[in-house]
């Protein structure tokens, strides 16, 4: 007996081994839909304009990577030129140079795939500009380069967005914006964007949550980090507070480069593409709505406003959201204007506009006071979109607006309420300064109003007092400076029957920040008095001067000495002639010449520029130069911002269809009944074998 209940085990665990070997080849990834589906661009597909779809049609994106292999089935189409090599040369364009690391390809289908897979901005063209080499590494020059054909040649490939999933690792991380630390990045950035070209940068891998990469901060780029499919920031991000976007990059399954299948990457670059393609999207539909390319700050404030807030109030792109928000009609307030007092029975005129020209249906006017909603009435919009409502007011203070349909049912409010002080009937109207008004630029305000009396004196009161009275009552206006603080002002006016009118009461802030202006500390120099022969003069230059700059005038051998990130260097005077002088930096030997204005940077550390100095002037053999200190990249290495830790080898070399997922759907269902099956029958033969044992027992 115990013989066959062994065998009948051995069995069970022999079929069950079997069952368990069969592979369930799900990969553990999020795909290229599931991104799109999160950041809610699958959606924002079927939103027509003009019989257009918003699917990036019309748009290019500059990808700055490894480059891209377009003959990948799922890219097909895609590029409008050969790959744009720029790795360690002038950039060219070359077509016998492809993606040869994996990256750049893996970059671009998130961005804009369509085929099997389609990326945000399925239907946008793709330039693949290759600054990095087969390891994924390059240098900030490379970068820089790429930014700049990308700007010089946007009108004719139409691009309206660059991508760099790349950037610099620790310790070059930076808890601020970072432009004085290479200004060449920099300023290409800023050359890019004021064509309205958008730069979208990651942030880079570091795990680190105060510092981020270069080229992501750049005042003028938008910088982007890293979610894990449950919106929760991926451990490895780098982030802090000039982060300004979020997207889906953990365990991302695109394109791989070497096949026709897919293969899963993880980082801050798999992130940046998809703001990419959320940016050619918003653009487009700029573009439809106003004939015009959308200025990259307004993409990027309107998929921050309306982006998802994840952990810690950052935002998580929402394609779909932003272009709601983009297509809500325009209202506008008419009359009464805001801050307006009255006495008399009041019309109330708003007007509305579709920015995508769609029809507008009906105008919605609210009337609230402190109680709440008091009055509301609904019109249609006729034909120029404008509506009138009338509505005689109890004394009260209110508040009103006007809500808008259009046919699409994208609804909107004005911006802000406007307010209307509803009063007895008075004599005295204020004008300015507005209720509750802060003035923050100058100490001077200026109180006007207007009043129907004939008035003998009319005076200002601050906080129940008198302030000043006028007896100049052709000129209704006090203006006073002031200290900062809170004020409550109004006006009375005496007739003259010595009858006393008094206004409504304002309040008013003085918020006042001068600006105090320092002079520069300068140094005249010193000479030399008496015969013989000069051998110069040294001079020491303080840390603080250094930095904010100072000005000496020099003769031939004179030297000077400052401390510049705790070395000690000097600066000597070699020779001084009509139109140039020849200096030497002695303690990092290197000989300059100075013409007569010119600046020249110099190095005193690797990568680093590190004092400026310029030859103002020559005057009697004597040298006027300026020095400062400053802190400029010269050139640093990058290298493409994927997680190496999270990245899988496995390559999906067949895509995966509808039909295999649903075989996989009802495997699973068949695996997990299985192993139930198997733990009944194992329990059956365990409870037959012990009931065995003990009738061999007795």
């Amino acid at each position: 007996m115990l013989k066959r209940s062994v065998l009948v085990i051995f069995v069970i665990i022999f079929f069950a081994s079997l069952l368990m070997a069969i592979p369930d080849n799900t990969p553990i990834s999020i795909f290229i839909d599931d991104v799109v589906n999160m950041a809610n661009a699958t959606s924002s597909w079927a939103v027509e304009l003009y019989d257009i779809n918003l699917t990036g049609i019309g748009q290019t994106i500059c990808i700055i990577d490894t480059g891209i292999n377009f003959s990948h089935p799922d890219l097909l189409g895609k590029n409008l030129t050969c790959n744009i090599d720029c790795f360690n040369k002038a950039c060219v364009e070359d077509c016998s140079v492809s993606d040869d690391e994996g990256h750049g390809t893996h970059v671009a289908g998130i961005a804009a795939a369509n085929g099997t897979k389609k990326g945000i901005a399925r239907d946008a063209n793709l330039i693949g500009v290759k600054a990095l080499d087969s390891n994924g590494n390059g240098q900030l020059s490379y970068m820089v380069n790429g930014i700049i054909w990308c700007t010089d040649n946007a009108a004719t490939y139409n691009i309206t967005t660059i991508s760099m999933s790349l950037g610099t690792d620790a310790p070059f991380l930076y808890n601020s914006y970072c432009d004085s630390e290479s200004t060449s990045t920099a300023t290409a950035i800023n050359n890019a964007v004021a064509k309205n070209i958008s730069v979208i940068a990651a942030t880079g891998n570091n795990g680190n949550t105060t510092h981020i990469s270069i080229p992501a901060c750049m005042q003028n780029a938008t910088s982007v980090s890293a979610t894990d499919d449950d919106d929760s920031i991926a451990s490895y991000a780098n982030y802090n507070s000039i982060t300004n976007l979020f997207a889906p990059g953990t365990s991302v399954s695109s394109l791989n480069y070497l096949t026709t299948g897919y293969t899963t990457k993880s980082g801050t670059s798999m992130s940046t593409p998809a703001v990419a393609g959320a940016f050619a999207l918003i653009n487009q539909l700029y573009l439809l709505q106003k004939n015009r390319p959308a200025p990259p700050i307004f993409i990027q404030n309107i998929l921050t406003l309306k982006g998802k807030t994840i952990e810690q109030d950052f935002k998580r792109i929402d394609i779909l959201s932003s272009i709601i928000e983009m297509s809500k009609p325009n209202v506008t307030l008419i009359s009464p204007t805001n801050d307006t007092e009255t006495f008399t029975e009041t019309n109330f005129t708003c007007n509305a506009s579709s920015p995508s020209n769609y029809t507008i249906q009906n105008l919605t006017f609210y009337l609230w006071n402190s109680t709440g909603l008091v009055y509301q009435e609904t019109k249609n919009s006729g034909t120029n979109n404008n509506a009138t409502f009338n509505y005689s007011l109890p004394i009260n203070f209110y508040e009103w607006n006007c809500l808008v349909f259009d046919n699409k049912s994208y609804q909107s409010f004005a911006s802000s309420n406007n307010t209307i002080n509803f009063t007895e009937t008075q004599s005295i109207t204020l004008l300015s300064p507005a209720r509750n008004a802060i003035i923050t630029n100058t100490n001077n305000a200026t109180f006007n109003f207007n009043t129907s009396i004939n008035a003998s004196n009319c005076s200002l009161i601050f906080n129940g007092e008198i302030n000043e009275t006028t007896l100049n009552i052709t000129n209704y206006s006090f203006s006073k400076t002031l200290s900062n603080g809170n004020y409550n002002w109004s006006i009375n006016c005496t007739t003259n029957e010595s009858i006393i009118n008094s206004s409504s009461t304002r309040t008013l802030a003085m918020n006042y920040d001068p600006v105090i202006i320092q002079e520069t500390p300068t140094d005249g120099g010193s000479s030399s008095g008496g015969g013989g022969t000069y051998s110069g003069t040294k001079y020491r230059i303080e840390e603080n001067e250094l930095q904010q700059g100072i000005t000496k005038k020099l003769r031939e051998k004179d030297i000077v000495r400052m401390n510049v990130r705790e070395k000690e260097h000097s600066i000597t005077i070699k020779s001084i002639e009509k139109t140039k002088i020849e200096i030497l930096i002695e303690s990092s030997p290197q000989n300059i010449t100075l013409t007569l204005g010119e600046t020249k940077k110099v190095s005193l550390e690797d990568n680093y520029n590190n004092l400026k100095i310029t030859l103002n002037s020559i005057i009697s053999s004597k040298a006027n130069i300026s020095i400062k200190e400053i802190l400029e990249i010269i050139d640093l290495p990058i290298k493409a911002l994927s997680d190496t830790k999270n990245e899988t080898s496995e390559i999906n070399n067949a895509p995966e269809t509808d039909e295999t997922k649903q075989i996989k759907k009802y495997w699973n269902i068949y695996v997990a009944l299985g192993i139930f099956i198997l733990i009944i029958l194992i329990m059956i033969v365990i409870t037959h074998f012990l009931i065995e044992e003990y009738k061999d027992k007795e």
